[in-house]
C-alpha cells in the first residue's frame, strides 16, 4: 500500500501538481480535516492545486489509475463528501480568485472562495448575490446543492444566479458550460449535488444590495408555540423583499450556559423608508426579551450565524422541506426543543417562497421550490463526546414532522451517512432520472462518485 501511495504521489508531481500530501507527511492530518469534526476519513493522497492546469493534471493521473476523486472547495459540507477513504482528494481551497464586474453585475469566483470573501468584494460595489447565511461556506459548493440564503426570496437561489461554469470533466478536459454550451451538464451541476465534474470557477449574477434593516428579536422559550404561530402568519403576508427565520436554541448562539429562547430573525431588502413598517409584525409576536433589529451591512448580516457552531465539534443534522407550518408541526418542534440532547443544539425554520418559487421545476434539479419552509436541525457535541444522542434526536425530530413534508431534504444539510433513498428524495423523480442520464454520459466510470447526488450505492442501484 505504501509503495502504491509513493508511486501515486510521484505521478502527481511529475504531471505538474506542485503540492502533494500523503499519509506519511506531518501535515496530512491537518490537510484532510473538514469543518465537521464527525468526519474522519483518510484519502490515499491530497493534491493541493493552485491552478486549473494542476487540476487537469490531477484528474488525468486519477483517471489513468482508476482512482476515485473527492473535491474540497470551502470544506464546509456537513456530510463530508469533500474527503473519502482511499481516494484522491483534490484540495482547491487555495484557488481563491474573485473578480467583480460592477457594470455587468457579474462576479467570477474560484472553487476555494467563501461567501465572506465574495460578499466583501461585491458589497464594495453595492452588490451581492444569494449565498449561504453561514459565510465560511464555499460559494461553488453552495451552487452545487441549490443555495438558500437571505436573498432567495428576492433574487432566487444561488444556482439560479449562476451564468456559466468552468469545469474539468472525467476525461480530463477543460470545458466552459452554460445554457448555450454543454446545457445538460450545466443543468445538472446547478443543484444536482456535485459528482459530475470539478468546477474550477463560476460566474454569478449580482443584484443591488446596500445597507439592510435586519436583526433578531428574542422571545422566551415558554412562549414558543405562540411565537411560531405568529411567525407563520407573518410569513404568509410577507413581500419578496422580506426574509424571515425562526430558531429554538440557547442564546447567545454557541453559548451552552445561555437560556433557551425563540429567536425570530428578519431582513428587509426593500426601500429604506418602508423598513420599520415592514419588519414591525415580526417584532410583535409576544413579549420580546431583546430586540436587535437595526441597520446592518449585508456583510454583517451574513456573518451573524458564525458563532452558532463551535470549532472542533462534531455536528449531526436533520433537514426537510415543509409544505406548511401547521399547529401539529409547531407542537412537534416545541416538544423536540425540550429534548435537545446537547446545549449546542438548534431547531431552525427558514421562510421560502418569493423568487425561488417562481422558477420552473425543470429549470434545475432542485427539489424544494414549492415548499413554504425549510426545517434545519443541528446538534453539536464536543471532542470525545458520543454522536449517538445527537443523531437520534435529529432523526426523531425530522420524523415527527413527516405529515407536513413537502417531499424531502435539502442536500446541503444531509447528515453523515445519509443513505441512497434519503438522497433520492431530495430530487423530483424526473430530475433524478435526468441526473443519472447526465452522469452516465459524462462520468461513466464514476470517477467523481462522492457528490451528494451520486453515492456509489445509488449509481450501482440505478444500473
Amino acid at each position: 500500500m505504501r509503495a502504491a501511495v509513493v508511486e501515486l504521489a510521484a505521478g502527481l508531481r511529475n504531471a505538474g501538481v506542485g503540492e502533494v500530501v500523503t499519509p506519511s507527511d506531518p501535515d496530512y492530518d491537518v490537510c484532510r480535516r473538514v469543518w465537521n469534526a464527525a468526519v474522519d476519513r483518510r484519502p490515499a493522497a491530497i493534491a493541493r492545486c493552485r491552478t486549473v492546469d494542476e487540476v487537469v493534471a490531477a484528474v488525468t493521473v486519477a483517471r489513468d489509475r482508476g482512482l476515485p476523486i473527492s473535491v474540497r472547495g470551502g470544506g464546509h459540507g456537513i456530510a463530508g463528501q469533500a474527503v473519502a477513504d482511499d481516494a484522491l482528494l483534490l484540495d482547491l481551497s487555495q484557488m481563491r480568485d474573485v473578480a467583480v464586474d460592477p457594470q455587468r453585475r457579474l462576479a467570477r469566483v474560484g472553487p476555494g472562495v467563501t461567501w465572506a470573501e465574495l460578499d466583501r468584494a461585491t458589497c464594495a460595489h453595492g452588490l451581492a448575490t444569494t449565498g449561504a447565511d453561514v459565510s465560511s461556506v464555499g460559494v461553488i459548493g453552495t451552487a452545487l446543492v441549490g443555495g438558500c440564503g437571505w436573498l432567495h426570496r428576492r433574487d432566487g437561489l444561488t444556482c439560479d444566479r449562476v451564468r456559466r461554469m468552468q469545469v474539468v470533466t472525467a476525461d480530463a478536459e477543460l470545458r466552459e458550460v452554460s445554457a448555450d454550451a454543454e446545457p445538460d451538464l450545466w443543468w445538472a451541476l446547478r443543484s444536482g449535488g456535485g459528482g459530475l465534474a470539478v468546477v474550477t470557477s463560476a460566474e454569478l449574477a449580482l443584484g443591488e444590495v446596500r445597507d439592510v434593516y435586519a436583526g433578531t428579536v428574542l422571545y422566551p422559550a415558554r412562549d414558543a408555540a405562540v411565537v411560531l404561530d405568529g411567525y407563520r402568519r407573518v410569513c404568509d403576508q410577507a413581500p419578496d423583499e422580506l426574509s424571515l427565520q425562526a430558531a429554538l436554541l440557547r442564546w447567545p448562539p454557541g453559548a451552552p450556559q445561555g437560556p433557551p429562547v425563540v429567536a425570530v430573525s428578519v431582513a428587509w431588502f426593500g426601500p429604506a423608508e418602508r423598513a420599520v413598517e415592514a419588519v414591525a409584525p415580526a417584532r410583535r409576536l409576544g413579549t420580546a426579551e431583546l430586540d436587535l433589529v437595526r441597520p446592518l451591512s449585508y456583510v454583517e448580516l451574513q456573518g451573524q450565524s458564525e458563532q452558532a457552531f463551535p470549532a472542533g465539534y462534531g455536528t449531526a443534522t436533520g433537514t426537510e422541506w415543509l409544505r406548511e407550518l401547521d399547529h401539529a408541526t409547531i407542537g412537534a418542534l416545541v416538544a423536540a426543543a425540550e429534548r435537545m440532547p446537547t446545549p449546542v443544539s438548534m431547531i431552525s425554520l427558514h421562510q421560502l417562497g418569493g423568487a425561488m418559487g417562481r422558477v420552473d421545476d425543470d429549470a434545475t434539479a432542485f427539489g424544494g421550490r414549492r415548499a413554504e419552509q425549510h426545517l434545519a436541525v443541528f446538534s453539536c457535541w464536543p471532542p470525545g463526546g458520543s454522536p449517538r444522542p445527537s443523531r437520534r434526536w435529529a432523526a426523531e425530530t425530522i420524523e415527527s414532522v413527516a405529515a407536513s413534508s413537502a417531499g424531502g431534504p435539502y442536500l446541503a444539510l444531509l447528515d453523515v451517512g445519509a443513505g441512497p433513498e434519503r438522497v433520492r428524495r431530495a430530487f423530483p423523480r424526473a430530475a433524478h432520472e435526468r441526473l443519472l442520464e447526465v452522469k452516465r454520459r459524462h462520468d461513466p466510470a464514476d470517477l467523481f462518485r462522492f457528490g451528494h447526488g451520486f453515492s456509489p450505492e445509488w449509481y450501482a442501484d440505478a444500473g
